[in-house]
């Protein structure tokens, strides 16, 4: 029997959990910061169950699955989380970091997609443009990586279309509400923040400067937004 939240319940805990939220993530950018390991091994873990945490009210009054979609996908962003703090023992530890943000990825395009739009907008000339948009911010990005990528070049070349796939569903979803530019915002911080993993990992040898801790920032943005952002959507 689901829990039964009343509206002043469900604002208090939005407001404490996101405090807390971004109380984590400020510990744990510094912890990257300052090269305190143990403190991202303690706080990077807790950011998605938060987001979680935040999206229970709406997932139990509503239980429809996109619900359970999104939930998906912040578990598997959850595991990718603790997958890639592991990425210096070992290179699969990347590559598992990288299947369970592709699952993340999907989950969060088929909810865009699902949720207010539809593929059959492609005929139109501005959703032809976007997707253009897109495309092309994936080719420079692939091409400029390209030569760098040796062995992991079919993990990353489908992973980045997966991600700006993402990113293209994302303005699927009906205009004009505050909900859409959340959700289109956090999809765009997403494809930033895995952009910058890429573009660190691939062109510096995991040496850019502060590339970690920008990394982090536009990634706990990037989630919140989309959370808060289909939270919205239910109540518009």
């Amino acid at each position: 029997m689901p829990f039964k939240f009343s509206l002043k319940e469900i604002r208090n805990s939005f407001f404490i959990i996101s405090i807390i939220y971004f109380l984590i993530s400020a510990i744990e950018i510094v912890g990257d910061i300052s090269g305190a390991i143990e403190v991202v091994y303690l706080t990077k873990p807790l950011l998605m169950p938060l987001l979680i945490l935040l999206y229970i009210p709406t997932w139990n009054q509503y239980k429809d699955n996109l619900s359970k979609l999104l939930i998906g996908a912040l578990f598997f962003a959850f595991i990718g989380d603790v997958a890639l703090m592991f990425v210096s023992l070992s290179e699969h530890y990347f590559l598992l970091g990288l299947g369970a943000f592709m699952i993340t990825q999907i989950l969060y395009a088929f909810v865009f997609s699902k949720a207010g739009g539809s593929f059959r907008m492609l005929s139109q000339p501005k959703w032809l443009f976007v997707l253009l948009v897109f495309g092309g911010i994936y080719f420079l990005l692939m091409n400029s990586l390209y030569d760098q990528l040796n062995e992991m070049k079919i993990p990353v070349l489908i992973y980045g279309a997966v991600v700006c796939l993402m990113g293209f569903t994302s303005t699927m979803r009906k205009p004009n509400q505050l909900s859409y530019y959340l959700v289109f915002i956090g999809a765009c911080f997403f494809v930033a923040s895995d952009s910058l993993i890429a573009i660190n990992k691939f062109l510096y040898s995991a040496d850019l400067f502060l590339a970690q801790p920008s990394i982090m920032i536009l990634y706990v943005l990037a989630q919140y937004f989309i959370v808060v952002g289909l939270i919205k959507a239910y109540k518009q």
